[in-house]
């Protein structure tokens, strides 16, 4: 066989031009091409060994699934260039590797949901086809525009039995380990105790095999995260602008003047309580202590929250003598400035120099 690089500028198919090597693996290799004059794609050919039929028996199964989250495999066949005998697939291709963006920085709470999301999905939709993915690591991750999808053509059926199981297992045990590489860059089990909620538990748990993709799922769907990763000495800190309608998370509660200018510092901490209460664009004043919402949210006590807080001194906020209006003002910085161990938001009166 001569060598992959040899193959640039031949055609696949009579259709699928081999227009750059992108790189070998293993027996097989990966070349940027033209889908049927629909844009760019990327083609992988494989060396057939007499496996042909089975390779392309599971490319037509992923080729049925059409998920979301699973990489689009648009035509998959058999063909033969410089009297090689190939298999070959031609797939969507992708903006850029979780593991490229990892080489620059971990990912944040909510991107590493996202990407959690992503490929436990895949993963179900996989396993309830009768495959397993077998290579659930950080390469194999892609980012499509605002999409995450999990390359599709690395596949087996699953097998019978307690084999299938333990082939499942595998995936399950890739998911924590991507987690804890996701969220520390290192691809270590031991890590997992470094994550924030409810990463720590899924990765521990997934990894251990007590825990199945289901499990991971409802933890996913029962937590709630917020925007920046919890890790010690993490935080920044907003400052929400005078006579703005809000306060931290996109809540409308209108602030009064007595706690206009307060800082907002979002406080890390190790884990999230799944009972905690939400701080998002859709709280009510006083709401109850269990919302759910998609996308990062702050997260706090209810008792403490922006918007209970805003509830409170709105309440008061009348016409009243300027001893009255003191004793409001002293009483909105004392509620304001919350330093509890187990919250995420701290508000923190910032001095006017000019009133003071």
């Amino acid at each position: 066989m001569e060598l992959w690089n040899d193959f640039e500028g031949k055609t696949v198919a009579g259709r699928f031009p081999l227009e750059r090597l992108l790189g070998p693996q293993g027996r097989s290799a990966f070349f940027a091409t033209t889908a049927n004059g629909s844009g760019p794609a990327v083609i992988r050919l494989i060396e057939a060994h007499f496996d042909e039929e089975e390779i392309l028996g599971r490319w037509r199964v992923v080729m049925g699934l059409e998920h979301e989250h699973l990489q689009t495999m648009q035509v998959c066949g058999e063909t033969e260039l410089s009297g090689t005998k190939l298999v070959y697939a031609v797939l969507e291709p992708s903006d850029m590797e979780l593991a490229d963006a990892l080489r620059e920085r971990p990912l944040t709470a909510a991107e590493a949901r996202q990407v959690a999301t992503a490929v436990i999905a895949a993963l179900r939709t996989l396993h309830g086809a009768g495959l397993v993915h077998e290579h659930v690591e950080a390469a194999n991750v892609l980012a499509r525009g605002e999409a995450v999808k999990l390359r599709s053509d690395c596949v087996r059926e699953a097998p019978e039995g307690a084999a299938g199981d333990a082939a499942r297992a595998g995936d399950v045990r890739g998911v924590a380990l991507l987690l804890v590489e996701a969220l520390t860059q290192v691809r270590d089990e031991r890590r997992a105790v470094e994550l924030p909620a409810p990463f720590a538990e899924m990765a521990r748990r997934g990894a251990a095999g007590e825990w199945g993709l289901a499990q991971m799922e409802a933890a996913l769907e029962d937590s709630v995260l917020g925007p920046v990763l919890s890790r010690p000495g993490a935080g920044r800190t907003v400052t929400a602008p005078a006579g703005t309608g809000g306060v931290a998370g996109g809540d409308k509660a209108r602030i009064p003047e007595a706690a206009k200018g307060t800082r907002v510092t979002e406080v890390a901490r190790p884990a999230v309580s799944a009972d905690a209460g939400v701080v998002g664009e859709t709280a009510a004043l006083g709401a109850g202590p269990a919302m759910r919402r998609s996308g990062p949210v702050l997260t706090s006590a209810v008792e403490h929250s922006p918007a209970v807080v805003a509830a409170q001194v709105m309440a008061a906020e009348e016409p009243r003598s300027a001893a009255a209006a003191g004793r409001l003002g002293a009483e909105t910085a004392r509620v304001f400035h919350v330093h509890a161990e187990e919250r995420r938001v701290v508000l923190e009166p910032v001095e006017d120099e000019g009133r003071r």
